[in-house]
């Protein structure tokens, strides 16, 4: 059985910097918001009020190192955290735009 999130926020999580896309599944036209965030704690606390401000229900973050853990605890609690192997979420090798990699899109 297969669980499908109507608001859905992608995660490229780096040291410094943090690539956020929301999708919205409901919506036919596929647009999507995009935006960065610092890694701060005000900078956490915005990505939050983003989120809630969009209504997204869960965040699948995408990081080859520790640096998702205070996201993760940042988001705990008010949203369903997911993290994902980037050898995964990845659709081809290469280098990509963070948004890119965030929206697990790809341009051809």
């Amino acid at each position: 059985m297969s669980t499908v999130c109507c608001k859905v926020a992608g995660i490229e999580v780096h040291k410094r910097i943090l690539a956020v896309v929301i999708i919205d599944s409901a919506d036919a036209t596929n647009e999507c918001a995009s935006v960065t965030f610092g890694t701060t704690h005000r900078d956490l606390t915005e990505l939050r009020i983003f989120l809630a401000e969009h209504q997204v229900t869960h965040a699948a973050m995408e990081s080859t190192a520790q640096y998702w853990r205070p996201v993760w605890l940042a988001l705990e609690g008010d949203f369903e955290p997911v993290l994902t192997q980037a050898r995964a979420t990845r659709a081809r090798r290469g280098r990509k735009p963070d948004m890119e990699d965030a929206s697990g899109r790809s341009q051809s």
